[in-house]
């Protein structure tokens, strides 16, 4: 998915399209974004934001941009990172201490931007990034979430560490063939004589068959 794309999903509505405001943090993406406007300051009315991250900065970021982004509005937060080395503890405290809320997360590929994080301070439905649909949020969807979250974030760990040992045993492996494959390079001692070393090994040779009973 382009940023475009992903910044279009959220700007189409019943009455037209939002508009798209573009932080400075993220103005060189301007170009990307068709009708997207530079942040001028707090505009009133919905609209779709577009802020840009670096890392480590959440802590100071999130919170700006929840100060100025507007009910019912959606931030599209760019991180550097991939969704797989994303830094979730420091982005989860950032959203909840900002009282704002994910709304979906997917990669994207744009300026050196890998990762892009929806979030509103509103009641803007959640997407799932796999089945590209919007999710419940009844009190059986929220029960289901909260089950997923410890369950599968136990097995999580679990796969990964397992992942983890089979690794280490793959590399040690792989050690062990090198080290044995270094050892059959190995010249064998007969193999260094020269044409006279030869020569000589065959004289020895003879004496020993003419001097056999």
């Amino acid at each position: 998915m382009t940023l475009a794309d992903l910044v279009q999903a959220y700007r189409a509505g019943p009455d037209g399209d939002l508009p798209v405001l573009v932080r400075d943090s993220a103005r060189v993406l301007l170009p990307r974004l068709p009708d997207a406007e530079p942040w001028q300051g707090p505009r009133a009315g919905r609209h779709v934001v577009v802020e840009a991250v670096p890392p480590r900065e959440e802590a100071e970021a999130v919170p700006a941009l929840a100060a100025v982004l507007a009910a019912d509005s959606v931030a599209v937060v760019l991180l550097r990172e991939d969704l797989a080395g994303l830094a979730v503890p420091r982005v989860v405290e950032a959203l909840t201490t900002s009282g704002l809320r994910a709304v979906e997360a997917a990669p994207v590929s744009a300026a050196g931007w890998r990762t892009a994080l929806v979030v509103s301070a509103g009641a803007v439905p959640q997407r799932s990034y796999l089945l590209a649909a919007e999710v419940p949020d009844d009190a059986a969807a929220r029960l289901r979430r909260d089950n997923e979250w410890l369950v599968e974030g136990v097995a999580l760990r679990a796969r990964l560490h397992a992942a983890a040992q089979a690794l280490d045993a793959a590399r040690a492996e792989g050690v062990a063939l090198r080290a044995q494959l270094a050892a059959e390079r190995q010249p064998r001692p007969w193999s260094r004589l020269t044409r006279r070393g030869w020569r000589l090994v065959g004289r020895v040779l003879r004496r020993r068959r003419g001097s056999s009973p």
